[in-house]
């Protein structure tokens, strides 16, 4: 058993590698395509730096988008040139290119409530305008604007043409493999209630006061450099998944920009002033970025970093200086998001853990005692029930830290839950291993108390109990009925 679950993460870990290789092969392809049309355009390397980026933004959506790729296609060139506008708009209008951009970025989110589609579009107008943010690249071709916009219409075909080349060529050839997905039954929408919002709709209105809030504070000191403050405003802000998730990224981030710093102030004193080498550095601290990143999100703000300060290179003495300012500006930012996902319709941390239990228990109850099965429909709702204890370790890193921080002796935690859940879906195979797959009807009832619960559900005689309301209890109760029916030689 322990021999297949390593094997099984280090075929993982080649795949994150193997993956990696891929999209950094886009991102050099699509910078080199640019940079010689801009280049023969007498127009700099701009064009090449912001398809590089788009490249690398894109490649970790293509893989799991639900947008067609037709309209992909034809939609990115357009919200990159609207991007385009709302930047000169930043520049010539400040208050006013804020605006449109925090409506792009608002929009862009609450358009997920809408399903997987909604999703996608809302990913692909948010792209562009982040990628202005990382690199604002300035376009100033001899041609005038109608060239500018041409450049950057060509930066999102090429970004998008290299990516999908590259990413369909890895799939068919075997090298890379499309994330696994199942057929997901959608989510069951909340009944809402006089003032009652959605999800999305909060996080929306919480990405809008931190993005405001950071444009603020950015134009009013740190000058130039307001970017690092709205950017680590949008990361932290984007996707947190309450409001312990956004500390806890807002730390990552840091802890990151902190590595980065540090060792692109010692990168100063080597004297580097060949652009071959630099590039070459830069594309390959990408790649370790890209390669770490799902491992922990600290690597990838380190590699950023340090990208940055390689690309801001001027030999003038100052850039220690500037790393620091941008050191601030990410405390700033990350400091917006917390202050806006705190006070802006919060989400509890506790909250969002509970429905994810609620719904792997849901998953769970439908592999064991949803009737006769085929093997194909059994492996699918197995395959449903991996993703959704997938989607609860995504909330889980920041309430473990909290247990081991601040309540290391507590039993009845959420990171405890959670622990106890994982451990589902190996008692699930192994039943569905099981000469009877069929679950009993104890474990039926174990499973119904146990939503009851973590949903706080309970009758006033099950309340009453102290160890039967505790959710801990019944978790675990369900755990060892699940052990105690499984088949023995299935290990």
């Amino acid at each position: 058993m322990r021999d297949v679950t390593g094997l099984a993460k280090a075929d993982r870990q080649t795949g994150v590698l193997l993956t990696a290789l891929v999209e950094i092969a886009a991102v050099i392809a699509s910078f080199v395509t640019m940079y010689a049309v801009g280049a023969r355009l007498s127009a700099g390397e701009s064009a090449g730096i912001m398809s590089a980026v788009l490249s690398l933004s894109l490649a970790r959506r293509q893989r799991d988008s639900s947008i067609s790729p037709w309209v992909m296609l034809a939609a990115l060139p357009l919200v990159a040139v609207a991007s385009a506008l709302v930047g000169v708009l930043l520049e010539s209008v400040p208050v006013l290119g804020a605006a449109f951009f925090v409506a792009a970025i608002c929009l862009s989110v609450w358009l997920r409530q809408f399903g997987p589609a909604a999703v996608g579009v809302g990913r692909l107008i948010a792209l562009p305008f982040i990628v202005m943010l990382i690199v604002p690249a300035r376009l100033n071709a001899p041609g005038g604007p109608l060239v500018d916009f041409a450049l950057v219409v060509g930066s999102g075909l090429a970004a998008f043409g290299w990516t999908a080349l590259l990413s369909n060529f890895s799939m068919r050839i075997g090298l890379t493999h499309a994330r696994p997905t199942a057929n997901l039954p959608p989510p069951q929408p909340r009944r809402s209630t006089a003032g009652d919002l959605s999800v999305s709709t909060r996080m929306a209105l919480q990405m809008g006061v931190a993005l405001a809030l950071a444009f603020a504070l950015g134009f009013a000191f740190f000058g130039a450099h307001w970017g690092w403050v709205v950017i680590t405003a949008f990361i932290v802000c984007s996707g947190a998944r309450g409001r312990g998730d956004a500390i806890y990224k807002g730390l990552l981030r840091l802890g990151g920009a902190v590595a980065g710093t540090v060792v692109a102030a010692g990168a100063q004193f080597v004297a580097v002033t060949n652009g071959m080498v630099i590039a070459c550095t830069i594309f390959a601290v990408l790649f370790v970025g890209m390669w770490k990143r799902e491992r922990n999100y600290a690597y990838w703000a380190g590699c950023i970093t340090l990208v940055l300060a390689l690309l801001q290179r001027s030999g003038s003495g100052d850039e220690i200086a500037l790393l620091i300012v941008r050191l601030g500006g990410i405390v700033v930012g990350a400091l917006c998001a917390i202050v806006a996902t705190f006070f802006v319709y919060p989400i509890r941390t506790e909250s969002i853990v509970r429905r994810r239990i609620a719904d792997v228990l849901v998953a769970l109850d439908d592999v064991l005692h949803g009737g006769h099965m085929t093997a194909a429909e059994r492996t699918e709702k197995l395959a449903v029930l991996d993703l959704r204890i997938a989607e609860l370790d995504r909330v889980a890193a920041p309430v473990e830290l909290h247990r081991r921080v601040f309540a290391r002796e507590v039993d009845e935690h959420p990171a405890v839950w959670i622990g106890i859940t994982r451990e589902f879906g190996a008692r699930a195979r192994e039943r569905a291993g099981a000469s009877s797959a069929d679950g009993g009807e104890s474990t039926q009832m174990a499973i119904r108390h146990s939503r009851r619960s973590i949903g706080k559900r309970l009758t006033p005689e099950e309340t009453a109990q102290a160890e039967g309301a505790s959710v801990t209890a019944s978790l675990r109760r369900l755990r060892d009925l699940l052990a105690e029916t499984a088949d023995p030689d299935a290990e």
